[in-house]
């Protein structure tokens, strides 16, 4: 194992919010458990806030070849010692791990919330490269210390991500936390908008950040993308906990004026916490922009005349 681990449960100890305890290494299941299961999973920190007693479940995953290996660890736990309302699962998958497979560790997320859990995958150490992550992950213990590692933002980001920012209906409104999540509600913006009530829910508004997909050359509202409604899981029912994407008739309720949905704060937290590029001119991206937007033009004002363009980071598009 390298030292990126060991280093950030040390400092997530250090640099846990005020009032809350940390601790690393903490078992999921009884000892009586891990005797006929064979394994014991471990998470590498837990954070535990004493007054509300909620605990969000850290799992830094740096290198793994096979990072969905702990969602499941945590999910078949699950199943024979179930979480409480208050236990909340957060995976944070490093730049180094490829594409693929932080996308399928990010498709666990959603199984383990059909199962009844409170689970979130969101990025750890979103502006470096993977060469970087590596090199870190090498370094002796004394020397990463003075890496200027910058912790308290990978706290704040766990924290992020688990808490609501507001409820449309049944459902809790949170940032996205992962950018599978992004893309995945930017294909279904379009999809709600070829849709005559995805449309009329839409209506006409006005937009500068946008989000594009290379991989599809399509583009959607930054503000669109950045948030997404999750079921509560406190029943335990296993019934499909999540609407999986954000909807053009959830974001129409939800934009309503009470700042439950914020267009600065999305941008800025696809920005700074998934580590997408703001961009405003790139010809290429434009002349893709000028095609969709004839498609769309009728539904969208660019504010201000001028688009701003959010792209994934390099190691998402080329791992």
């Amino acid at each position: 194992m390298g030292t990126l681990t060991p280093f950030l449960q040390s400092q997530f100890r250090r640099h846990a919010p005020a009032g809350w305890e940390c601790a690393s290494e903490v078992p999921l299941l009884p000892t009586e458990l891990t005797q006929l299961l064979g394994y014991d999973p471990r998470a590498d920190v837990v954070l535990s806030d004493p007054t509300t007693r909620s605990r969000i479940w850290v799992e830094f995953e740096v290198s793994r070849a096979d990072p969905v290996a702990n969602h499941a660890k945590f999910a078949t736990a699950h199943l024979y010692s179930p979480q409480t309302p208050a236990d909340h699962f957060v995976s944070m998958v490093s730049p180094h791990i490829d594409r693929g497979r932080r996308n399928l560790a990010a498709a666990t997320v959603r199984l383990m919330r059909r199962v009844g859990m409170s689970a979130f995958q969101t990025t750890l150490l979103p502006l470096a490269t993977p060469a970087e992550v590596k090199r870190l992950n090498q370094l002796p213990a004394d020397v990463l210390d003075g890496e200027g590692v910058d912790v308290v933002a990978e706290v704040g980001r766990a924290l992020a991500v688990v808490t609501p920012v507001g409820q449309w209906g049944r459902f809790d409104v949170h940032l996205v936390g992962d950018l599978f999540d992004v893309f995945s509600n930017l294909r279904g913006w379009n999809d709600d908008l070829r849709t005559v009530d995805g449309r009329r829910a839409w209506g006409k508004r006005s937009c500068t950040y946008f989000v594009y997909d290379p991989a599809s050359r399509l583009f959607a509202p930054s503000k669109f993308c950045a948030y997404v409604a999750i079921h509560p899981t406190a029943d335990r029912t296993g019934i499909s906990s999540e609407a999986h994407r954000m909807s053009v008739s959830a974001y129409a309720d939800l934009n309503d004026g009470t700042h439950v949905m914020d267009g600065h704060r999305a941008w800025q937290h696809l920005v700074r916490e998934l580590g997408m590029r703001a961009v405003t001119d790139e010809d290429a991206v434009t002349a893709r922009f000028n095609e969709w937007l004839a498609g769309c033009g009728n539904l969208i004002t660019i504010r201000g005349g001028k688009p701003t363009f959010l792209l994934p980071p390099s190691w998402y598009v080329l791992g």
